[in-house]
């Protein structure tokens, strides 16, 4: 995994850590959309290793929805419990 994805799928473990500890029943996380040079699918670059790293700490994805007036290229908002 690249420096950039690691940090980022860091940054939401620990996030998602603290929640559990905290005792939440849900969570949501706001995963900013990387910039794209072209509108064919693909793969979300480090979406993947993000769900991952929050599923390790316990939480199971429940939802997906797309907001694409948080960024510049939008984000996607995952709900976990």
């Amino acid at each position: 995994m690249g420096f950039i994805k690691e940090v980022k799928a860091d940054t939401a473990r620990n996030h998602a850590t603290r929640a559990r500890e905290e005792g939440r029943g849900v969570f949501l996380y706001r995963f900013d959309v990387p910039s794209t040079s072209s509108g064919f699918s693909r793969p979300v670059s480090g979406a993947a290793e993000v769900i991952e790293a929050i599923e390790r700490t316990g939480w199971r994805l429940q939802h997906v929805a797309y907001d694409g007036h948080q960024s510049k290229n939008g984000a996607a908002l995952l709900l976990f419990r």
